[in-house]
């Protein structure tokens, strides 16, 4: 464009100056004509020049739209259309012929909050001992005989008893990407179960039996016992910590351990044909306790889409040994055919419980936030 404004100032000076020659002097028509044809010879050169400038303008532009096409095309994400030759991303390095690519996982794809429920089912087991001592004085009317007074020491100590239960959880926790595919976190969880703690102990039991009658002797004897400690399990929490890598960008291989703590129900069962005493031990509610556990295990973790997830976990959870205080105090009055017979009956005993459970649990999993 610049040579083209040359060319045309120069063009225009040579109109000045023919135009001041022509004034200086009339020229004859010879001259006249030799400068037109200069003239015109000027004109045909400008005008060649111009479609030459003209013509390199548009390869330029013709050029530069290439070469947008070209930067476009490998810039965009698509798959190779060409089995040839794939495009290349601008800054990614070249790939070895030969060699696997990994996919990219993406870093923050399962960072977050996330809520879920879970159903399980599993196996229990449960040992139990107990010890104590029970009173017993009865007041008899009618024949004129008053006793008897009945003291009892027991000792009992069971095997290991298996039960099974279900259960479900409430969850809520939080992943964190520790590194693109290493992820750790934490969770929280409610559960609601019914799962059977029961064992049943067996053993010695001492009496020493004394009448308030002259008229009939004392005695001392020892027998077997046996109870059935029933216990279950109503609900408990948990603290978990999670850590786990991802098998795939959709699949998550995890870990888990932390405390669990829970409320358990007592009954005891005293066979109705053993013992002197077998009117006042029948199934008898004893209280509530809590006990706490570790629990450990591991999981797999599937995504099915950005937000939803199903996994399938394993736990092993031990409750600590816990002594349980039992004391019982009742007065029972009953009529037969041989006279009245009126008791007053104490216990007091010391239980002692160990339980333990595995459990496996399906899951579902809602995660939170914008998800890829």
């Amino acid at each position: 464009m610049l040579r083209l404004s040359y060319a045309l100032g120069a063009f225009l000076l040579t109109i000045a100056l023919a135009g001041n020659a022509l004034a200086a002097k009339a020229p004859d028509n010879s001259q006249l004509f030799e400068m037109i044809k200069a003239l015109q010879a000027r004109v045909t050169a400008l005008e060649q020049q111009n479609r030459a400038y003209r013509q390199e303008v548009a390869a330029a532009r013709n050029d530069a739209d290439s070469a947008r096409l070209r930067l476009a095309s490998l810039t965009q994400d698509d798959p190779p259309t060409s089995a040839a030759r794939p495009p290349m991303r601008i800054g990614a390095p070249t790939p070895v012929p030969g060699t696997v690519v990994t996919p990219a996982v993406h870093a923050d794809r399962w960072s977050g909050l996330y809520f879920g429920t879970s159903f399980g089912l599993g196996a229990t087991s449960a040992s139990s001992r107990v010890q104590g001592i029970a009173t017993l004085r009865t007041t008899t009317t009618g024949q004129g005989l008053v006793g008897p007074d009945t003291q009892e020491s027991f000792s009992a100590v069971g095997g290991t008893d298996h039960n099974e239960g279900a259960l479900v959880d409430l969850y809520i926790g939080y992943n964190k990407h520790i590194t693109p595919r290493a992820v750790a976190g934490i969770q929280i969880e409610g559960t609601l179960s019914q799962l059977d703690f029961s064992s049943r102990v067996t053993g010695s039991r001492f009496s020493r039996v004394q009448f308030n009658s002259p008229s009939v002797s004392s005695f001392v004897f020892t027998e077997k016992s046996s109870v059935l400690n029933r216990i279950e399990a109503e609900w408990m929490v948990s603290a978990l910590a999670r850590g786990g890598l991802l098998a795939t960008p959709s699949t998550l291989v995890y870990g888990l351990a932390g405390l669990a703590y829970g409320t358990f129900e007592l009954s005891e069962i005293f066979p109705a044909s053993e013992g002197l005493l077998q009117d006042g031990f029948q199934t008898t509610p004893v209280g509530r306790f809590e006990k706490y556990g570790l629990s450990v295990g591991a999981g797999i973790e599937k995504r099915l889409s950005p937000h939803w997830s199903l996994r399938g976990e394993y736990r092993y959870t031990r409750f600590h040994e816990t002594d349980f205080e039992e004391s019982n105090d009742f007065t029972r009055i009953r009529t037969q055919a041989q006279g009245t017979f009126s008791q007053v009956h104490s216990l007091s005993a010391v239980s002692n419980f160990e339980n333990e459970m595995h459990i496996g649990r399906i899951g579902i999993t809602r995660y939170l936030g914008k998800r890829r």
